[in-house]
């Protein structure tokens, strides 16, 4: 079999007469997945854009209203916090007063609004919540936060490990330095025995072409500056198609070498079949970066799926309708905090609420708002 370039720089199998009716399939496969991957990372492409023309319309036009809501609730967790360590509270007042704060910590938390006040109250909470656990429940969350750490391939003195040490700042940012630390270094070893790995089983012809190129086209066999920094920019190209085994990028810069000769090339089925296996591999890495974008990417999920539209009216309607809801909730904020004005005021509240809920029990009652807040 042998490929040469054609107007489009695109690379064209043609097949020799030995050829079987299945290396057809494969050289037809081998066009059609390039011309989806082609649509495919214009998808992305676009879909990029569109996310980060979203984000600039809800900054210009939410911005303002988002950060007067985030700063109503720093507002509410402080006044709630003061409530809390008052003695004129029942311990179920003091029980429903701290899942209250948690819960709105959890909402500056997730959305990437935590301060530095915020994060301290959040920090004597959870200090307070370990110290008034029972020795079975200490034991309990050891043992948890044992398995926890394990599972990530953190190396911790199971022997003298306790979690409320986690309650002390020092210990807490010393763990974490210890951690990023080791992290690190697995993350480093893994990648040199991915390399190792990915030598061992790289097609030998592979290899062979890739060295040939590296050779043909290294920056040091020339002095002048034009040519100098085009080999430069080919040998990165020859790198990515090295880490990524990248069989069908490395023939289309054999075809940038050698765009003054024929450029003619044997290809072996098993070539071929390296190919077809490259381009499927690379479908899915794109495929699976569109649906990130769209599901699961922090960064761009929250954008897409609340605000995404076909045109930008659509977008600003998308935009307007959820800034009336931001103000609504700022508004509620206001108004909670104003219930709270006083110890008499929060007692009130705290009442309404228990009469208001179905559970009249009390263990019943604080089950269900330990629910309200889960693991945060």
């Amino acid at each position: 079999m042998k490929t040469k370039k054609n107007s489009q720089e695109e690379l064209t199998i043609i097949l020799d007469e030995k050829a079987t009716k299945k290396d057809q399939v494969n050289r037809d496969s081998i066009h059609k997945k390039i011309k989806k991957i082609k649509l495919l990372t214009k998808q992305v492409n676009t879909l990029k854009n569109q996310i980060n023309a979203i984000k600039d319309l809800c900054k210009n036009h939410i911005d303002k209203e988002e950060k007067k809501l985030f700063l109503n609730k720093e507002k509410l967790i402080v006044k709630l916090y003061e409530r809390f360590q008052q003695k004129a509270f029942s311990n179920w007042q003091k029980d429903f007063i701290e899942s209250k704060i948690l819960n709105e910590i959890d909402f500056l938390f997730n959305n990437d609004a935590m301060t530095e006040k915020t994060s301290e109250i959040h920090r004597k909470i959870t200090a307070l919540q370990q110290e008034n656990l029972g020795d079975d429940e200490k034991e309990m969350m050891n043992e948890m936060a044992k398995e926890m750490f394990k599972n990530m391939g953190v190396d911790i003195d199971e022997d003298n490990f306790d979690f409320a040490n986690f309650a002390n700042e020092e210990f807490r940012d010393n763990f974490q330095e210890n951690y990023h630390q080791q992290y690190s270094q697995q993350q480093q070893e893994a990648i040199s025995e991915k390399k190792k790995e990915k030598a061992r089983t790289t097609d030998k012809d592979f290899q062979k072409l890739y060295r040939l190129l590296v050779k043909k086209a290294h920056p040091d066999l020339v002095k002048e500056g034009a040519e100098k920094e085009k080999r430069e920019e080919i040998m990165k190209k020859l790198s990515h198609a090295w880490e990524h085994r990248d069989y069908y990028q490395l023939l289309m810069i054999q075809n940038e070498i050698d765009a003054n000769n024929s450029f003619e090339v044997s290809l072996s089925k098993k070539q071929l079949k390296a190919i077809i296996k490259q381009l499927n591999e690379e479908i899915n890495e794109i495929e699976s970066i569109k649906y990130q974008l769209k599901k699961h990417n922090p960064e761009s999920s929250y954008y897409y799926q609340n605000f995404f539209a076909r045109s930008e009216k659509g977008i600003l309607k998308k935009i307007e309708a959820h800034k009336e809801q931001i103000i609504m909730d700022s508004i509620a904020v206001e108004n909670e905090i104003k219930d709270l004005k006083t110890q008499k005021s929060t007692k009130e509240l705290l009442k309404n609420i228990k009469k208001n809920t179905e559970f009249y029990n009390d263990d019943e009652f604080l089950d269900e708002i330990v629910g309200l807040f889960g693991d945060f």
